[in-house]
């Protein structure tokens, strides 16, 4: 389906191993002149495995506005580098950068914003895959927010495209709505350089107690 992505939503139905083979099924449900709808299933080792659903097209001639900004924060060199509650080697954010507007530290309040980038990247420029993979880092916010050691394991991921006006770095400012029945739903913006609003996110996940956690979840000086 060769149309660029509005929303795509995804539910995570099973363990998805990263060296285990899988196959993906697309079936276009509706298909008009600007907007196409389509589902997707992820299928591994005789199970299925993801379960999405997507919007796809444009609508060129239409009017734009934006009324999200971003909350001022500073550029990414003035920010310090964030530290994870887990760096277990070989894990995806030990491949990227990323630089920590609030603290951990005073999160109580459910929010948490850093800017992310891809050093290894020929092209420093994001793309859309990679803000739907940035995404999934909203529950990053939870143990700081909840004061004790804790991850979290996805039930579902929305992300909606608004801008493909993409840059080096990302500006992604986490708030969570609420932690209830151990289970805990939140929201993402992600914004550019320049402050323009790039997608907007959602996700439920279960929160897992971490026993072995890093000893100070608090940033360190670049």
């Amino acid at each position: 389906i060769r149309r660029p992505l509005i929303q795509l939503s995804a539910q995570f139905v099973s363990p998805l191993l990263s060296q285990a083979a899988a196959s993906v099924e697309v079936e276009a449900i509706k298909s008009g002149r600007s907007i196409t709808q389509a589902c997707a299933a992820i299928q591994s080792e005789g199970s299925e495995a993801v379960r999405l659903f997507a919007t796809l097209g444009n609508r060129d001639q239409m009017y734009d506005r934006h009324w999200a900004l971003a909350d001022g924060a500073p550029e990414p060199s003035k920010c310090r580098k964030m530290n994870f509650i887990r760096a277990d080697k070989g894990d995806l954010h030990t491949h990227l950068e990323f630089r920590q507007v609030s603290q951990l530290d005073q999160a109580s309040s459910g929010s948490l914003a850093f800017w992310v980038r891809c050093p290894s990247r020929a092209s420093k420029s994001v793309t859309v895959p990679f803000l739907a993979l940035i995404a999934d880092y909203l529950p990053e916010a939870v143990h700081g927010s909840i004061e004790m050691p804790a991850g979290a394991v996805s039930l579902d991921n929305q992300i909606r495209i608004v801008s493909r006006d993409l840059g080096e770095w990302t500006l992604c400012q986490t708030r969570l709505e609420a932690v209830s029945n151990g289970v805990c739903h939140g929201r993402m913006r992600l914004f550019n350089e320049g402050g323009e609003l790039l997608a907007l996110a959602e996700q439920s996940c279960v929160v897992i107690p971490i026993q072995s956690a890093v000893p100070s979840a608090t940033p360190t000086p670049s």
